[in-house]
């Protein structure tokens, strides 16, 4: 996933989703599950994986310039995403899905993270 090959499409999506979700608070915005993915078309399965590209590409450039900040799981999913399409990422998940569908209700972004980046999240 060349981050910075897709910045301006990244932009774009910002703006809309941005204007799109104003009304909504965090608290009515749902975590996205496998039971979603699934029935999602491949344009909102796109359009997901540019949200998570964005918020992974805005926390990297937020905190580049502090290593102090700069938490170790951007990087590891900037090193390890970075060669990866959009489909790629889409494809893993959905292999993941198809693979175990009895785990249907873990979240997309753990998927990415720990089955997709296969990062370890460190634990405290």
């Amino acid at each position: 996933m060349a981050l910075t090959s897709i910045r301006p499409l990244l932009v774009g999506a910002v703006l809309i989703a941005a204007a799109a979700a104003m009304p909504a608070r965090a608290g009515d915005v749902p975590l996205v599950t496998g039971e979603h993915w699934t029935k999602a078309s491949e344009a909102e399965k796109k359009a997901f994986l540019v949200g998570a590209a964005n918020v992974i590409s805005v926390e990297y450039e937020l905190r580049k310039d502090d290593r102090r900040t700069r938490p170790g799981m951007i990087n590891a999913l900037i090193t390890k995403l970075e060669p990866m399409s959009l489909a790629d990422i889409s494809k893993g998940v959905d292999g993941y899905y198809a693979a175990h569908p009895d785990q249907l209700s873990r979240a997309v972004v753990e998927v990415i993270v720990t089955d997709v980046a296969k990062v370890e999240p460190r634990r405290k």
